[in-house]
């Protein structure tokens, strides 16, 4: 509604960026109507305008600039009335984009988009992440974005965010990648946008759109101090993804099916059913899984493409889950059954983006594309010509639209020579007749067909295409419920830059752990334990959670209950059950509160083999953390006899999981400590002490180079002999101190600024330098007096002896050069010499 009561005019601006079905199905959700732009002139209808985008910043220039979109949309911004741009929409308001140097954006804001680095993570960013509000304006209505909320991101460009300049009047949100931090969202005037997909990020998304929608949100011009990127927290997540491999059984029914290495039928000879592809993935959305993925593994050749089954489940699944939905099989060119078309691939591809999907996964192309590729470079020719499906779909809608699904199986071979041509790899598991080693062979055809390619060869060759994630599936392991193949997914990580999604052979909440911790899998995706019901997603999305040990140090009932709004309090409790019956969660008191603390399969594997004794010495051991423990304080904690303690710690000590240090405040105690764990300064004396002993010569040598470097800065340079007036703020202070030994390289000892503070309150007590008052003192306004003392630091003018006239105030006068009989400073004025005198 409008501020007069009427009915607003919501319009949507579609380019032909791919994907708008699954923001139409989410507007509608929320009981609101939207028009589609389809001329220039639609911009003088709308009350506010909606502007997804999805793939190539070019792409969307280009076509908007063909439309005569562009400055149409500039004069509406103008204009006042409300834009909210999502994805590449948001993108296109900044100055222009390295993806593509030659086109400009609208600049609206200041700044240029950037590729993310691939050479520290995985390049598209996909997946859900945390949107940290980096600014203190309480403007309201606001943007439904709760701090810390996480949102569903896929892009490979971004614009940093640096928290300087013009950012801080019209950045909202920000987002840690690994070692980089992005613009999130933006809100400035009556424009709001997010890098992130809302329509694709569940209630959370859901509700910043009603909030656009229902609300007018207006930011008023500002300047505000806005967050450190450094203070901005990576939480990206281990994807979870549920896969339905769909297909026609035997009465022409569309069923949600499961086989074991790819042989779906029953001993009866029937299709295995295992329910119906829209409901179950509406299931699965409700339980908490990441995204959908639907694999068609049923030719309808005879069937116009318009009228695909799978175009009818797409739109149908799109109206009720708001995750991403990755479409697989048939997507190539496409003849109609009658010869009057042909369909190309990006086509196909359109279609299913235009249906609701958001992912398009090439299996059988992709083998012959790389294959292709490889003869190409072989050839000397160039291997990229721009005729593949992948190229052209990564090109029209962004690389991380495309996913290329891997079908391999071992081949195992006595030598590496005997498979000269493949990528071969030492495995841990021999082959039939005791081969230790093996490559992974590519097959065509829903794995019926062999190819004379490895994995490696089909990865990299589809990266360089313009792939942007591997569905990495495994034929040895399909159905087997064994586990993933953590051999083939450590390789093909390593292989690429792209994100690789493990499939094939889950079969418990463990095999899970194991691929995410074994090879940093970027997604896991399984089928068959979430069809029956044998792993509740829920359960594995706060597993993989805390496995993954983002909150170290516990969390309580209210911060559990908190992140599991959706879950009722039963399933709570019986998901906290689970892990502890598989030892992966611990309970800890602390004070009156019951904590939960997540346990990795690496600490699971630590304590393997350990006695009873030995585990309750060792926790009473970790529990000291950096300050040790003491064998008394250990009797007293475990009541165990000293003959018991003293076999757990050489027991311990043995298999290398504990050490003994001593400390210089009790030379006589040994402490114990885990094996990996840096002592505190504390135990070890800090950088003054070497082999618990103090180190009086490295002291009194970095107190020197203090000293010397205070003295240059407490006089003017152009005459020693005089001093600086009595309001100079010059002087060096600790921090300046500290940079001063760092820079010159003075000690390679690691040394805080206390440490500093330190040998400075020595040479105070020398009577070589005197503390000068803070430098805060001069600032003004309020809260000036609640900075912290920054002290600085003034050098005194040392005497070679003391003598009856040193010992009196001239002596140890730092004016003395300049006392006289007339001027500021004469003994008849010094208050000093008059109280010396009258003592």
């Amino acid at each position: 509604m409008t501020a007069n009561g009427q009915q607003q005019k919501l319009y949507l601006l579609d380019y032909g960026a791919g994907n708008v079905r699954s923001l139409v199905n989410a507007i509608e959700r929320l009981g609101y109507h939207i028009e589609f732009i389809q001329s220039a002139a639609d911009f003088d209808k709308a009350d506010k305008v909606i502007f997804p985008g999805v793939g190539a910043f070019g792409y969307a220039i280009q076509a908007m600039h063909k439309k005569g979109y562009m400055e149409s949309l500039r004069s509406y911004i103008a204009s006042g009335r409300p834009l909210m741009g999502i994805c590449v929409g948001m993108q296109v308001l900044f100055d222009g984009s390295e993806e593509s140097p030659e086109d400009s954006g609208l600049g609206i804001f200041e700044g240029r988009v950037a590729l993310f680095n691939s050479g520290t993570k995985t390049v598209p960013h996909i997946g859900w992440n945390a949107a940290q509000v980096v600014h203190a304006d309480d403007s309201q209505p606001a943007p439904a974005t709760v701090d810390g909320e996480r949102f569903y991101f896929v892009h490979s460009y971004a614009v940093p965010y640096t928290g300087e300049g013009s950012q801080s009047r019209f950045v909202h949100t920000a987002t840690r990648y690994s070692d980089e931090t992005i613009i999130s969202s933006v809100w400035k005037g009556n424009v709001f946008a997010t890098q992130f997909h809302p329509e694709k990020s569940g209630s959370a998304g859901l509700a910043l759109l009603k909030s656009f929608i229902q609300d007018d949100l207006i930011r008023k011009p500002f300047k505000d101090t806005v967050a450190l990127p450094s203070s901005v927290k990576d939480t990206l997540s281990v994807r979870v993804i549920a896969c339905l491999d769909v297909r026609t059984n035997d009465s022409g029914d569309l069923v949600v099916t499961k086989g074991d290495q790819y042989d779906v039928r029953e001993n009866s000879g029937e299709v295995r059913n295992l329910g119906k592809p829209v409901d179950l993935a509406a299931r699965y959305f409700t339980e908490g899984a990441d995204e959908i993925t639907f694999l068609n593994i049923t030719s309808f050749r005879d069937c116009p493409f318009a009228d695909t089954p799978m175009l009818e489940v797409l739109r149908q699944t799109s109206r009720r889950v708001f995750v991403p939905l990755t479409i697989g099989g048939g997507v190539r060119d496409v003849a109609e059954p009658d010869g009057s078309r042909v369909w190309p691939a990006v086509d196909v591809a359109g279609e299913y983006f235009r249906s609701g999907a958001d992912k398009v996964s090439i299996g059988s192309d992709a083998v012959y594309a790389a294959e292709r590729y490889w003869q190409r470079a072989a050839a000397g020719e160039s291997p990229l010509d721009g005729s593949t499906a992948i190229e052209q779909i990564a090109e029209r809608y962004g690389r991380q639209a495309v996913v290329i699904s891997v079908d391999p199986r071992r081949v195992y071979v006595n030598s590496p020579e005997d498979a000269p041509n493949h990528h071969v790899i030492e495995t841990a598991f021999p082959g039939p007749e005791g081969q230790r080693y093996c490559w992974y062979q590519c097959t065509v055809k829903g794995g019926r067909e062999p190819r004379d390619t490895d994995v490696r060869q089909l990865v990299t060759a589809c990266q360089a295409m313009g792939a942007g994630e591997i569905l990495l599936n495994c034929m040895d392991k399909d159905g087997t419920n064994s586990g993933y193949d953590i051999e083939l997914i450590k390789d093909t990580k390593a292989a690429v830059s792209i994100p690789v999604i493990a499939s094939s052979g889950a079969g418990c909440p463990e095999h899970f752990s194991q691929a995410v911790e074994k090879t940093n899998v970027d997604a896991v995706l399984a089928a068959g334990i979430f069809h029956r019901r044998e792993v509740p997603i829920e359960a594995l999305d706060n597993k993989i959670y805390t496995l993954l040990l983002q909150n170290p140090n516990g969390v309580d009932n209210d911060v559990l209950s908190e992140g599991l709004r959706d879950c009722t309090q039963e399933e709570i409790v019986n998901g906290v059950n689970r892990l502890l019956q598989a030892n992966l969660l611990e309970l800890m008191q602390v004070g009156n509160k019951i904590m939960y603390r997540g346990v990795s399969t690496n600490e699971l594997e630590r304590m393997a083999g350990l006695t009873s004794d030995e585990k309750l010495v060792y926790k009473h051991i970790e529990n000291s953390r950096n300050e040790g423990i003491w064998v008394r304080t250990l009797k007293q904690k475990t009541n165990l006899l000293q003959s018991v303690i003293n076999r757990c710690l050489k027991g311990l000590e043995q298999k290398a999981l504990i050490k003994s240090v001593k400390s210089v405040k009790h030379p006589t105690r040994k402490l114990y400590m885990l094996i990996d764990v840096t002592p505190s300064s504390d135990i070890t004396g800090g950088p003054w002490y070497t082999d618990q002993e103090m180190d009086t010569d490295f002291i009194d040598q970095l107190a020197n180079q203090c000293y010397q470097f205070i003295y240059m800065h407490s006089f003017p340079r152009h005459n020693q002999q005089s001093v600086y007036s009595a309001h100079h703020t010059g002087y060096p202070t600790s921090s300046q101190i500290k940079r001063y030994i760092v820079d010159n390289r003075i000690t390679s000892v690691d040394l805080s600024t206390e440490h500093i503070e330190e040998l400075l309150t020595m040479l105070v007590y020398d009577g070589k330098i005197e503390k000068v008052a803070p430098a805060f003192n001069v600032a003004i306004g309020a809260g000036a007096s609640r900075q912290k003392p920054d002290w600085m630091y003034r050098a005194l003018r040392l005497t070679a002896k003391d003598s009856a006239f040193t010992d009196i105030p001239c002596g140890r006068c730092p004016v003395f050069d300049r006392c006289g009989d007339t001027g500021p400073v004469t003994p008849a004025k010094c208050e000093y010499f008059q109280k010396w005198l009258t003592y």
